[in-house]
């Protein structure tokens, strides 16, 4: 008599699922769906009473289902779901039912992933994946039932590799944030909170600490058992517990005083739902990971995510960024136009082509680079008798993924506020003077300083109300120790008194500042850990408050990187973003038969918000 009172509850839940169907108003249709879902609990109940176990498992996928229809806004049917899920792959795996099982495993997975448990999605998936190609090869299910499973396959092989990218893409971003931890010392790195300085120095501390008692453990432990000194072993186990503790103490500390230097304690990836949603409507996110023998191309926007791969190998992809920085980072005189037209459609043609189709749809192409990748301008590729890309979309850069949050916060063009312009400190730039000079003439509120004045305390105490900073100085960007990085200020003292060392960048107070441009920096080709310089120059201006830079690839004349740069600002003060700005202003010295070389447009860059 339960059994077949459940089995009305069931069907009752099932007519009201054929209802909620039919139904033209949404809140009839909500209605209809929470009244099946009623009846499937009162099934649940029944078959879990009987233990009636294959109909709980069927009742159970079926409520999973209808509360996917119903949408999982509320976090307690999201409860419900996850729950439920689990409770049916446990009971169908208990008494082997298949059927029952493969789509358990599909709601889990989906559950994993509403907990944004990857790793957990994934393996509910691939248990899923396994069974349903056992029963669609008919080993256990009639026709029908062959048939019926069939029509589960494709949302589970798609909800399968979904996960496979997200997982994938994960690390391609753990392993930027990594390279980053390893190159950047925390004891060179100043915060504006000095106790949170000497917290950062104490993690480094710590750090080397945990390895130096690791390594004598594991020494003592080595020993035959005879030899091991079981006090001493008991000693440095409660001497590494207890550093372990002091570590994640500091690190919590550091996280409440100020999140954003976590970053440079803690390798935490941004949720890739996270990095989707800040994406803007109308951009293109293209993340590039060289491996030996393959270049994979990840593919965001915020409605879809895809995976490409290019057969090119890693050291390949080095020698053409090589070749064309070679012809294109010297001046035309010297350059061969033939040669860089070639590689720079070979580089086209690797890079761009395979995604052609989703470049020309959207408006901001968001570069994610890799490796030497760092050092290529993708603005200045294009086919061999066809316009760069410049001449066809926005471009901007990310060093990773993981600072679209700081990007997406401060979007909007600089407009309003004050700009405070630096150049020519040392008298060796008299171009720079000329730039900075053209600021003031657009910008008649700008302050400027130039040579003497140009000194290092007075970028360590900007105006709050400071929205632009520029610049026009030397700096050298070092890739075999991001540390050594700095940009050159005026000074009385020695030279090096003068640096601004990228650990100070950290200590300056630029919360309202839209934009840092280094307009006279180079950065040199590194192989050692190619694109550590920049990434963790990006880090350390995102880190200080700042969401872009505007700097350059390659040491540039003066003349030109002046008339780019008035274009520029003349573009922000028009009010168009920073993208639209620098791109309108790269376009118009191409087209200029003086800078018509990429030489003197193509190694400005924007790194960050657009």
């Amino acid at each position: 008599m339960k059994r077949l009172r459940a089995e009305t509850y069931h069907q009752l839940g099932m007519t009201g699922i054929i209802l909620a169907a039919f139904k033209k108003s949404l809140k009839d249709k909500r209605s209809e769906a929470f009244t099946a879902v009623a009846y499937y609990g009162k099934a649940l109940s029944t078959y879990k009473e009987i233990s009636h176990q294959v109909g709980y498992v069927d009742t159970g996928n079926d409520v999973c289902d209808l509360l996917l229809v119903i949408g999982l806004e509320d976090p307690a049917d999201r409860k419900a779901f996850i729950s439920v899920s689990r409770e049916c792959v446990e009971t169908a795996r208990r008494i082997h039912y298949r059927k029952g099982l493969v789509t358990a495993l599909f709601f889990a997975g989906k559950g994993a992933e509403l907990l944004k448990d990857l790793e957990v999605a994934r393996k509910a998936y691939e248990e899923a994946v396994t069974l349903l190609e056992e029963l669609t090869r008919g080993m256990g299910l009639t026709v029908v039932g062959q048939e019926t499973v069939r029509q589960e396959t494709q949302e589970l092989y798609k909800r399968l590799i979904d996960v496979l990218i997200r997982e994938a893409f994960q690390v391609v971003e753990r392993s930027k944030l990594q390279d980053l931890h390893r190159t950047v010392k925390l004891g060179s790195v100043v915060s504006p909170d000095p106790k949170l300085t000497g917290d950062l120095k104490e993690v480094e501390t710590l750090t080397q600490r945990t390895g130096s008692v690791e390594k004598e453990l594991a020494l003592e432990r080595s020993k035959p058992e005879d030899q091991q000194s079981k006090g001493r072993i008991e000693h440095l186990s409660q001497l590494l517990a207890s550093t372990k503790a002091d570590f994640y103490s500091t690190v919590n500390r550091i996280r409440t005083a100020n999140p954003d230097f976590e970053k440079l304690v803690n390798i935490r990836p941004a949720e890739f739902a996270k990095i989707q949603k800040d994406i803007p409507a109308a951009a293109l996110l293209v993340e590039y990971f060289p491996s030996d023998t393959q270049l994979y191309l990840f593919l965001v926007t915020r409605e879809s995510f895809t995976i490409k791969s290019v057969p090119l190998k890693r050291d390949d992809l080095d020698n053409l960024v090589k070749r064309f920085r070679r012809f294109a980072a010297r001046a035309p005189e010297g350059a061969s136009p033939g040669e860089l037209r070639k590689v720079s459609g070979d580089l086209y043609r690797a890079l761009v082509s395979p995604i052609e189709k989703e470049v020309e749809a959207c408006e901001l192409l968001v570069i994610v680079p890799s490796g030497q990748l760092y050092y290529l301008p993708f603005q200045a590729l294009a086919k061999e008798e066809g316009p760069y890309l410049v001449e066809k979309k926005q471009i901007t850069y990310l060093t990773s993924s993981d600072l679209l949050s700081v990007v997406s916060q401060k979007t909007e063009a600089p407009g309003g506020g004050l700009i405070v312009a630096f150049g020519n400190p040392d008298g060796s730039l008299p171009a720079a003077s000329d730039e900075v000079k053209t600021l003031k003439e657009l910008f008649p509120d700008a302050r400027i300083f130039l040579q003497k004045e140009a000194t290092k305390e007075k970028v360590a105490s900007l105006p709050s109300e400071t929205r632009i900073l520029h610049l026009a100085t030397h700096g050298q960007f070092n890739h075999k120790d991001v540390n050594e990085n700095y940009i050159l200020f005026a000074g009385n003292g020695p030279e090096e008194a003068s640096y601004l060392k990228q650990g100070e960048i950290y200590a300056l107070r630029l919360q309202g500042v839209h934009l840092v441009t280094l307009s006279a920096c180079q950065t040199a080709l590194g192989d050692l850990n190619p694109g550590a310089e920049i990434a963790s120059l990006a880090q350390a201006f995102s880190i200080a408050g700042t969401p872009s830079v505007l700097a350059t690839l390659w040491s540039v004349a003066d003349r030109s990187t002046a008339e780019l740069m008035g274009e520029f600002y003349s573009g922000l003060k028009a009010g168009k973003t920073k993208a639209q700005a620098l791109r309108e202003a790269q376009v118009r010295l191409l087209r200029d038969p003086k800078y018509a070389h990429p030489f003197y447009w193509a190694p400005f860059i924007l790194e960050g918000g657009w």
